[in-house]
């Protein structure tokens, strides 16, 4: 699974008190289906909403609330597929799950190690490897 978008926030420390602040919504460059951008704009702008509503964050039922209102599917994952074939496909060992990579990151070298956020399990295997197999055919 590759990351659609993201919503960016910090806590400040004001003499009032302690505020948040949200910073830029950011957007998946390798997600190009409109429909796909606009579900996950939604998405992100119910996370914004639980955050500075109802103080909440993950995609738990005050989320789920949010999404609902903003029009957006109230689950964490999207269905689309990025236009771009990732570079390394990591899979996990328990559950398949997959983690998309766009390019060479110290996660993908200690693939053996992460742990899934589905399953809990440690450990993914290598299931494509674009820069191995330039290097092998080259």
């Amino acid at each position: 699974m590759t990351r659609a978008g993201s919503t960016h926030w910090r806590r400040v420390l004001t003499p009032r008190g302690i505020r948040v602040e949200l910073g830029p919504f950011r957007l998946s460059r390798h997600f190009t289906d409109p429909e796909a951008r606009l579900e996950t704009m939604r998405h992100e702008i119910a996370h914004a909403a639980a955050l500075l509503l109802d103080g909440e964050r993950g995609h738990g039922p005050v989320w789920q609330r949010h999404a609902v209102l903003c029009g957006a599917h109230p689950r964490a994952c999207t269905a689309a597929r990025p236009a771009k074939a990732p570079k390394v496909v990591l899979a996990c060992s328990g559950c398949g799950q997959e983690a998309w990579y766009y390019r060479p990151t110290t996660r993908v070298a200690l693939a053996a190690r992460l742990r899934c956020r589905k399953c809990r399990t440690v450990g993914f295997h290598v299931t494509r490897n674009a820069y191995a197999e330039a290097t092998q055919s080259a």
